[in-house]
């Protein structure tokens, strides 16, 4: 789920929402990019011409050398290289949803996991603020685990809850991320853990992107070091 911050996408100084406005001309990074944008239900739009100009608060995306934040005529603005793909697309946008959500510093990273029957309840926090939830599988974490990581934050955490009916499969699931990604995890008790009901201008969250919030925002019982 999308969750704009719980708020909706980025509120602005002068309280009008942000949007994104499309100004690269690249047929393939213009193809991707948009995809993208519809897929992740972030508000964009497209000026007739190249001499339109955005309105003053929303993030320009250009055509460029590489990926990332650009200055053009004092502004920020996100630059799309032309050899872009699917998978750095898909980077490039959340690097574009943080920006609009007025998320310029990436400090802190934290990605709470509720293992389920079957699947994997996710709730991703970026300087303590949930920006993101989903269920996914075991191939599906491990790929939002890449590509979160992937906007090289300052502090990252990993937190898994832990029950007395998973405890073998959480402490399975924190040596593999630890191994893979060379990263700080935690265990968290999901029976301390207060429960906190969130809702989003989407509804309530699934139960299991639910429990992946409480975990998330817990303190971990114990830690694996970044490097194992």
């Amino acid at each position: 789920m999308q969750l704009g911050l719980m708020h909706g996408y980025g509120d602005s100084s002068i309280g009008v929402p942000r949007r994104v406005c499309v100004k690269t001309v690249n047929p393939r990074s213009f193809y991707l990019l948009v995809n993208q944008l519809k897929e992740k239900n972030i508000p964009y739009y497209i000026p007739r011409d190249l001499n339109e100009k955005c309105r003053p608060h929303d993030l320009l995306i250009v055509d460029g050398d590489q990926l990332g934040r650009v200055n053009i005529d004092g502004k920020m603005a996100f630059s799309l290289p032309s050899n872009i793909d699917a998978s750095l697309a898909d980077i490039a946008v959340e690097q574009i949803k943080l920006l609009i959500l007025g998320i310029e510093k990436q400090d802190s990273l934290i990605i709470g996991i509720d293992i389920g029957k079957k699947n994997y309840g996710i709730a991703v926090l970026i300087n303590y603020l949930l920006v993101h939830t989903e269920i996914t599988n075991r191939e599906g974490l491990f790929l939002l685990i890449k590509k979160y990581l992937a906007l090289n934050f300052k502090e990252k955490l990993i937190k898994i809850g832990m029950t007395p009916s998973n405890m073998n499969e959480a402490l399975n699931l924190a040596e593999e991320l630890n191994r893979k990604f060379k990263i700080k995890i935690g265990l968290v008790d999901e029976e301390k853990t207060n429960r906190i009901y969130i809702e989003t201008k989407n509804g309530k969250l699934e139960k299991d992107e639910n429990a992946a919030y409480n975990i998330s925002v817990k303190d971990p019982i114990m830690l694996y070091s970044a490097t194992y």
